[in-house]
């Protein structure tokens, strides 16, 4: 590690080795490091349900971003891979409404009222 001075300020510069040694000294690497993640209390049938809705608009996110891609690229290879991507996420759409489907007996019955209500 060495101190320079650049313009009036002073610059550290450090090897990846040393940032990542006083990252792990200050205890802020850990916390990427999928071994020290915690896992969720037991969730409610409610907070389970919240979860997959939240995992939906998660994956409609990903969808929008990668199609927005796709749409500003003439880069066939690019528009390719991340379209496939972009399909898969649909297909994740599609298990986790599967899924609220039989955790909520209702969650049909909603979607069809909605369905009919855009046809109007």
């Amino acid at each position: 590690m060495r101190l320079t001075k650049e313009a009036g300020k002073q610059t550290v510069k450090m090897s990846k080795t040393e940032w990542l040694s006083i990252g792990k000294t200050a205890g802020w690497v850990e916390a990427q490091n999928l071994d020290v993640v915690k896992t969720l209390g037991k969730l409610t049938d409610r907070e389970l349900t919240r979860a997959i809705r939240d995992g939906i608009m998660a994956e409609e996110g990903a969808i929008k971003q990668y199609e927005t891609v796709v749409d500003s690229t003439k880069n066939k290879k690019v528009k390719k891979v991340l379209q496939s991507i972009a399909d898969e996420e649909k297909a994740h759409v599609g298990e986790l409404q599967a899924l609220l489907k039989e955790l909520l007996p209702d969650e049909q019955k909603f979607l069809n009222d909605g369905a009919k209500e855009a046809k109007k």
